[in-house]
């Protein structure tokens, strides 16, 4: 037997997930208002996705300069 979900009158409750959506949709809507994402090491991560794009080309020659890190090792 399916159980319903329990639904609160309680003003505060209602307030407080109306605030939580409006946060979540000003938190969200910047990421679509600019061109490029606000990241100041964006280069840096399209670099390193080039770089593993083109891992087995030769004639990028990854593997002479660079090294994939473990996965407990991170570059911050």
């Amino acid at each position: 037997m399916p159980t319903s979900r329990p639904t609160s009158t309680n003003p505060s409750d209602l307030t407080s997930r109306i605030l939580l959506g409006v946060a979540a949709l000003a938190s969200v809507v910047p990421l679509f208002c600019a061109r490029h994402l606000p990241m100041s090491d964006l280069p840096e991560h399209i670099a390193t996705m080039a770089t593993l794009r083109h891992w087995s080309d030769v004639d990028w020659a990854n593997r002479v300069y660079f090294q994939i890190a473990g996965v407990g090792e991170t570059p911050y």
